[in-house]
């Protein structure tokens, strides 16, 4: 079975501090430095228990980066390195991966009727109309 994985890439702070004794744009420079979000349509149980999953998004992040922001001299000043392998990811970087369990729609629908009378008005016009329509599509079943 295939499933999404998530992948949380953010910069560690040997980056960081790299990043401040180089003449780099700031703007290049923050690009670097961002924390971004991934997603890996096909997943498989194999890949994930294995990791291959996680070390195909560590090489293609760093595939990306040369590839679209950081011409091959720029990206070997900045990462100290030509190559696009696991140790220059994890070098500068970390990876936190993610699986969906449910989502808010099937955690709406799973909802037993007595937990929506704890619900407590927000004051925010939206969220407190989604609260009573929860109310009344679950309320109290008998």
């Amino acid at each position: 079975m295939l499933i999404p994985g998530y992948y949380l890439i953010k910069p560690n702070s040997y980056l960081k501090e790299r990043l401040k004794t180089l003449d780099i744009e700031p703007d290049r420079a923050e690009l670097i430095l961002e924390t971004v979000l991934w997603t890996h349509e096909e997943v498989s149980e194999s890949k994930s228990r294995t990791g291959d999953d996680i070390a195909e998004v560590k090489l293609l992040f760093l595939a990306n980066l040369m590839s679209g922001y950081l011409s091959g001299d720029l990206y070997s000043k900045i990462l100290q390195s030509h190559q696009i392998s696991l140790a220059v990811f994890d070098r500068w970087w970390a990876i936190e991966r993610y699986f969906i369990e449910f989502g808010v729609d099937e955690i709406e629908q799973n909802l037993q009727p007595d937990v929506i009378s704890f619900f407590v008005k927000t004051g925010r016009e939206r969220i407190d109309s989604w609260i009573e329509q929860l109310s009344h599509q679950i309320g109290p079943r008998r």
